[in-house]
């Protein structure tokens, strides 16, 4: 009879998460397609769209190593164009809609991993695992909130491209580190447990995990970095005379091994790229990249950095006094002692990455990630500790969600997700009124025209002579135009006077 009830419970806890999941599903999917759309723009969202790449490294090209982006950004444009655009006839709102699909699959997928980790790793039931899962991803939200207006938040991108290139690679890399800290032992776990289209799935995940972004794949390569310095100390010691020492060490940490080399080999490739030699200074500029990731550290809200040092210094005492419930949960000391071990190198590489390549990219969000990630999943394992030990705060938890929720509903003002800081109305707005006239031209039977865009300093970035010849080339792959177009970028003062466009510079 135990056994049954036992089954019933765990049946119904499994229901109300993958029903929790269809909501963090559909919220998400709502927030990027229609609270805040994300649409194309700029030169390189209608260059990777319409590009196309093999799914392997490229010695030597613009971008070696960057495959997952360069798979999926493209396979969403052609899915948009040829899938959903004949369903609803709206193209842009197709490419804003299966963008919000992909990432509403990546965050709910992670969503479902990261539930299952709080509660292997502290042993709890099911609602608080998924309580502390929604908090999770509404600080994504929340944590920069210090502003009227324009917040960053941890999902912020400057365009669709980086969607693509930072946001999923993230997600992905850190669902990974998720299946090694619910695994601890993963390499047995790996082969004695998982079975061969698991395995499949694996290889395949970790492959484009690490062929996506040196930013985003750091997160995997220094939690490896980190797990192999453990494993080592541990050997030495514990060290031994025996020949086969190193043979056992390599032979049980093949996994984090073999993902470590596939990731330096990926930096090596990287460093060596057309993009890298154009991009990145002849010099490391630590100095500026450490003021930027410090810029970003102060818009933290106040509030909830106070709440954070609240649940620091309640874990510190615990430890100080050596609570024995505190110390019965190993698996959730072992987790937060690797994550602390881990934050270090984390840091140390973002800075190292964004120094070599452009300094401002360490005041990024999605270019920090990793180092947030370790973060607050730690003090998320503590606040599920202090919710274990303390069955009141249990009790109030779901008000706590309820009311994070319903401050999210109320909307954020955060800031916009392109480069010219406009609405995505806006550059909707802009977008329509470009393509009409690539559109018009096809239907007139023209080959070439003058293509009029908005007027902006320097290279006339985002409608640059990029985006001029970028544009027409993936309408055409897209089948919006029935015939290649070449066009010529004309600066047009007043082109939002002439298409009636309301748009304050």
């Amino acid at each position: 009879m135990s056994e049954c009830n036992e089954l019933q419970s765990n049946s119904l806890e499994k229901k109300i998460l993958y029903l929790i999941a269809a909501g963090v599903f559909v919220f998400i999917f709502s927030y990027f397609s229609f609270a805040n759309p994300i649409v194309p723009y700029d030169g390189d969202d209608w260059n990777y769209l319409g590009s196309y790449r093999a799914p392997v490294p490229i010695w030597g090209s613009w971008n070696p190593t960057r495959v997952l982006p360069e798979i999926l950004l493209p396979l969403t444009g052609y899915i948009a164009a040829y899938v959903v655009y004949p369903l609803i006839h709206d193209y842009l709102l197709s490419i804003t809609i299966v963008t919000s699909l992909f990432i509403a699959l990546t965050i709910t997928g992670f969503f479902v991993l990261l539930t299952h980790t709080f509660k292997n790793i502290l042993d709890v039931k099911t609602y608080i695992a998924v309580g502390l899962s929604l908090i999770f991803l509404a600080l994504h939200f929340i944590l920069f909130l210090s502003k009227s207006d324009n917040n960053m938040y941890l999902l912020f991108t400057f365009n669709l491209t980086t969607i693509f290139y930072y946001l999923i690679p993230d997600f992905l890399n850190c669902s990974l580190i998720l299946l090694f800290i619910t695994h601890q032992d993963f390499n047995t776990y790996f082969f004695n447990q998982l079975t061969d289209v698991k395995k499949c799935i694996f290889i395949i995940a970790a492959y484009f995990a690490i062929f996506s972004n040196v930013f985003c794949s750091e997160i995997l390569g220094v939690y490896c970095f980190t797990m192999l310095c453990i494993a080592a100390f541990s050997m030495f010691r514990n060290f031994s005379l025996k020949k086969n020492t190193l043979y056992l060490f390599i032979k049980n940490q093949k996994i984090y091994i073999s993902i470590l080399l596939v990731w330096l080999i990926s930096l090596f490739m990287e460093a060596h790229g057309g993009r890298a030699h154009m991009v990145g200074p002849s010099k490391m500029d630590i100095g500026s990249a450490f003021q930027f990731f410090l810029s970003l550290t102060m818009l933290i809200n106040h509030r909830i950095a106070a709440i954070f040092l609240v649940i620091i210094i309640a874990m510190g005492i615990f430890l100080i006094k050596k609570d024995s419930a505190l110390f019965k949960q190993t698996k959730l000391l072992t987790t937060l002692v690797y994550c602390f071990i881990a934050i270090f190198p984390m840091i140390i590489v973002s800075l190292l990455a964004a120094a070599k390549s452009v300094p401002f990219y360490a005041g990024i969000p999605n270019s920090m990630y990793g180092i947030f990630f370790l973060v607050l999943f730690s003090l998320l394992l503590c606040t599920g500790f202090l919710i274990k030990k303390y069955r009141v705060l249990s009790l109030l938890m779901p008000l706590g969600v309820i009311f994070i929720l319903v401050f999210l509903m109320k909307g954020i003002p955060v800031m916009p997700s392109n480069t010219s800081h406009l609405t995505s109305n806006q550059c909707l707005t802009i977008d329509r009124a470009i393509i009409q006239q690539i559109v018009d031209a096809d239907k007139n039977g023209k080959d070439k025209i003058d293509l009029k865009v908005p007027v902006w300093s320097g290279d006339n970035w985002p409608h640059s002579k990029d985006f001029v010849k970028s544009l027409p080339r993936t309408l055409y792959k897209h089948g919006i135009i029935s015939r290649p177009i070449q066009t010529t970028m004309v600066k047009d003062e007043n082109f939002y006077k002439q298409y009636e466009i309301n748009i304050k510079k």
